[in-house]
């Protein structure tokens, strides 16, 4: 089973989109966290697969844990989500080790055929896209 690490200061937007990945990609176990320092420890204590994470929080900003996860767990895949995109933004966290900037609101169905792809896993098709902001 793969491990998906999903990270946002956003307590409605983490629950939103997890639930959303839970349904789509099912065969996936799924942990939160609500800033950086939070998703190091669990960096830290379980085998994650994939992170997804927000740049704008408080406490630790997704900018300084993408640079802290890629020297830790340099393979990890991580993609970030932010609401403010803009090239310069993109090519900040591409630089850092970023696979992928995803501009908000979150497009559920891309972003589930994107996770699949990277993880080899499948996608539940019988449920409808959305997005999420």
């Amino acid at each position: 089973m793969k491990h998906i690490l999903v990270v946002d200061d956003n307590k409605y937007l983490l629950d939103g989109l997890t639930l959303h990945l839970r349904m789509k990609l099912g065969q996936c176990s799924y942990l939160t966290a609500m800033n950086g320092g939070s998703a190091l420890e669990i960096l830290d204590a379980t085998a994650v697969d994939f992170l997804l994470t927000d740049l704008q929080m408080p406490e630790m900003d997704g900018y300084e844990l993408l640079e802290r996860t890629k020297k830790r767990f340099p393979h990890l895949p991580v993609y970030v989500m932010t609401g403010e995109s803009s090239p310069a933004i993109e090519q900040r966290v591409e630089a850092a080790g970023a696979r992928l900037c995803i501009a908000k609101p979150i497009n559920i169905t891309r972003l589930v055929k994107l996770i699949s792809s990277e993880l080899n896993v499948e996608m539940d098709n019988r449920t409808i896209g959305c997005s999420i902001a």
